[in-house]
């Protein structure tokens, strides 16, 4: 299948790799073939499932020979070049598993839950319609198992705490209740920040609830870099090693009202992204070699391109949008940005956010309110302001 992707020849040149095939792709500084090509990808993507691998099986994560992973899919190119390659490994793995066993290793089985959040909030009263893209993807993918949360499982979930956040609208279906939360936002930014933060939240939830050992999510380098300067753009600068880095992020549980770090954790879960040192354009490149049905995949235009009104414009759509464009030609630009987050420590927070769940600096969101002028009105918004970090303080009250 890879030999039929149209893509062009590299002037003429062999393949750097194999010596063999001719070049029809460039890959970093080398001119490749596509079989190349695809194994570059893979071999990057194989790296960090080995070390979340080693990560979860030193946590106790993996128990009892069971490895399940929880696989967010946003019908984008990278989310889907993910999903593609864990069908590769496993395809590997079954091959092995197969093979008469030669040592006392006992192969750890897996299952793979591949989760999309639909963000789409339907009109009140009517019913869901069923998800065709996403029975086509159960369909290319049967070692998989598929499944569609709607945004509005996010509410009542125990890991937010809904005290820190406005009331809902009483009396009216999940939807117009999002719906009217959304609404009274100050801003388009903080409506994509809020939609952003709850996928994430059901995400880890339905990963909870079927026990996996780790939460895969698909950011390439580039959707990474974008979102550490739209982070930190929002005032969650702090939080950057929860939100960018590999590793386990304690969830929270605030159904018996505990607001503080040691009260609130009841759950670990590892989350990596797996793609996260291959570029976007690497990615889409990828699935196009490896033979996936390009009609799977959904680009989000909004991002690439401009939007004429301002008012909907989001910091998110403006990060995405330049990182795009920096990738093309100067794409150690934007790895560096990654590479330099991932460098911050982490320490196991005193104090977490109600929404997004990491570590609130309290004399950070101090000195950025006072910078800033913010003045708390009433102590009901004093209350419930103490409990969210800056960036989401933010995005709630404005």
């Amino acid at each position: 299948m890879v030999e039929k992707a149209d893509v062009g020849f590299v002037d003429g040149k062999p393949c750097k790799r194999c010596k063999e095939s001719p070049a029809i792709q460039e890959i970093r500084t080398d001119a490749v073939c596509g079989s190349c090509y695809c194994s570059f990808i893979q071999v990057k993507a194989a790296k960090r499932l080995e070390v979340l691998t080693r990560e979860s099986r030193a946590s106790g994560a993996t128990k009892r020979g069971k490895a399940d992973y929880t696989v967010g899919l946003s019908f984008g190119p990278s989310s889907a070049a993910t999903v593609q390659l864990l069908d590769v490994f496993e395809g590997r793995r079954a091959e092995k598993n197969q093979r008469p066993p030669t040592t006392k290793y006992t192969p750890i089985t897996t299952k793979i839950h591949v989760v999309h959040v639909d963000t789409n909030l339907q009109a009140a009263g009517a019913a869901p319609p069923p998800s065709d893209l996403l029975q086509r993807w159960a369909k290319r993918y049967p070692r998989f198992a598929f499944r569609s949360v709607p945004l509005t499982a996010a509410i009542g979930l125990s890991s937010i705490d809904w005290t820190a956040l406005p009331a809902f609208k009483q009396g009216c279906p999940p939807e117009e209740q999002l719906r009217h939360l959304f609404d009274n936002l100050p801003s388009a930014t903080s409506a994509a920040d809020l939609t952003r933060l709850f996928v994430r939240h059901i995400l880890m939830a339905e990963a909870v609830r079927e026990e996996c050992c780790a939460l895969l999510l698909g950011n390439s380098t580039t959707s990474l870099a974008a979102l550490t300067l739209s982070e930190t753009a929002k005032g969650r600068a702090f939080s950057l090693p929860w939100l960018i880095n590999d590793g386990a992020h304690s969830i929270a549980d605030y159904s018996h009202g505990s607001t503080d770090a040691e009260g609130a954790g009841s759950h670990t879960m590892l989350v990596y992204f797996l793609v996260r040192e291959l570029y976007r354009k690497e990615l889409t490149t990828y699935t196009e070699l490896a033979g996936m049905d390009t009609s799977l995949i959904i680009d989000d235009a909004s991002a690439a391109n401009p939007v004429i009104s301002h008012k909907y414009q989001t910091i998110d759509d403006v990060m995405t949008r330049y990182f795009r464009e920096v990738e093309e030609n100067f794409p150690s630009v934007v790895a560096n940005v990654v590479r330099t987050t991932a460098k911050l420590s982490r320490d196991e927070p005193s104090e977490r956010c109600g929404l997004c769940g990491v570590a609130i600096d309290a004399t950070g969101n101090e000195r950025w309110a006072g910078e800033m002028g913010d003045i708390t009105d009433g102590d009901v918004s004093a209350q419930r302001s103490s409990k969210l970090c800056h960036g989401c303080q933010r995005s709630v009250n404005g």
